[in-house]
């Protein structure tokens, strides 16, 4: 797996990592288990649950700094501008939509046992 990628296949630099107080060694730790140790499920959510903090950090990073571009009135720039946004949007309400029905069946599952 090529440096910055995760299992997930989410493209991440080490600058967005410390933006959210991972450190690259502890990310690579998560991406890469030992071989044979077996990666519990709430493993596996905290490493995705953290790469798409990563990259929604990332993301709306990018929003910020297209707001102060001094051409922000160019009908081009908005329209950038109008996608990125509703792509945040889209994403961060999937995540939410996905973090909930994660949590209610780890909840029946634990109930059912």
């Amino acid at each position: 797996m090529p440096a910055g990628h995760c299992s997930c296949g989410v493209t991440m630099s080490v600058s967005s990592l410390t933006s959210v107080n991972l450190s690259p060694l502890r990310m690579a730790e998560w991406a890469r288990p030992e071989p044979g140790s077996v990666v519990s499920l709430e493993g596996r959510l905290i490493e995705s649950f953290a790469s798409s903090a990563v990259g929604t950090e990332r993301d709306h990073a990018r929003i910020n700094a297209m707001l102060k571009r001094p051409d922000i009135t160019n009908p081009e720039v908005l329209s950038e501008l109008q996608l990125l946004t509703a792509q945040y949007n889209i994403d961060v309400s999937l995540l939410n939509v996905l973090v909930r029905k994660t949590v209610t069946t780890a909840e029946t599952l634990l109930r059912s046992s």
